[in-house]
């Protein structure tokens, strides 16, 4: 099994989970704890990933709440484990998404938040910040790692660069209106032509190659 790449980072293969069904205690014992003891707000937060926002995670918790009532709590879980696995080509292992939480609810939330955390898509994360690009970073270190491995040369970060990044961490920290500010003013100024122009860069440059920060 990959070993971390930091705290909340780990290596990803393609089409392989990152951590097994009942790696609860042995990979992340906080995610295990709030999972067994908070599944419906866990799940909800799963939910609201894999939806990109369109399911808010209070709505989504309710939802299986109510599925629950009525004993199909883990049918409707079990979808967004399938929703999950498409996404990142993952296989059903070592059963049907519905008998994993059928019969191992807690564990099959427990690794599911684990997947999306080390992909870099922590459900922790403030909802205020999912999906705006701030989520990236795991994923943007990631390509650089891959462009390594193409025999590309990454350059160190320079004096001004390390400059902004140290503003910009202590805005964040101390002023969150001036943070949200500049922010979004930067993003969204940016985000129009990001996605185009990065499927341009990976058809003609890397072979077709998606990059994680894309995703």
């Amino acid at each position: 099994m990959s070993e971390h790449e930091g705290k909340d980072v780990k290596k990803v293969s393609e089409g392989q989970w990152t951590t097994g069904l009942y790696d609860c205690f042995s990979e992340d014992i906080p995610t295990c704890c709030f999972t067994w003891f908070c599944p419906c707000v866990a799940f909800g937060r799963i939910a609201e990933i894999l939806d990109k926002g369109e399911t808010g995670q209070g709505l989504a918790g309710l939802m299986v709440v109510a599925m629950s009532h009525i004993g199909c709590g883990w049918y409707y879980a079990s979808t967004y484990r399938a929703k999950l696995r498409r996404q990142y080509s993952l296989p059903e292992e070592p059963c049907s998404d519905g008998a994993i939480h059928f019969f191992c609810c807690s564990c099959a939330l427990s690794q599911e938040h684990r997947e999306l955390k080390y992909r870099g898509l922590d459900p922790s994360l403030d909802a205020a910040f999912k999906n705006t690009g701030l989520e990236r970073a795991n994923n943007l270190g990631r390509d650089l790692e891959w462009f390594k491995e193409q025999g590309y040369d990454i350059p160190e970060p320079m004096a001004h660069c390390k400059t902004y990044s140290r503003y910009f961490k202590d805005i964040a920290e101390n002023d969150p209106p001036a943070f949200i500010c500049h922010f979004c003013n930067i993003y969204f100024a940016h985000s129009a032509g990001r996605r185009k122009i990065g499927t341009m860069v990976s058809e003609r440059i890397f072979d077709n190659k998606e990059l994680e920060f894309y995703k």
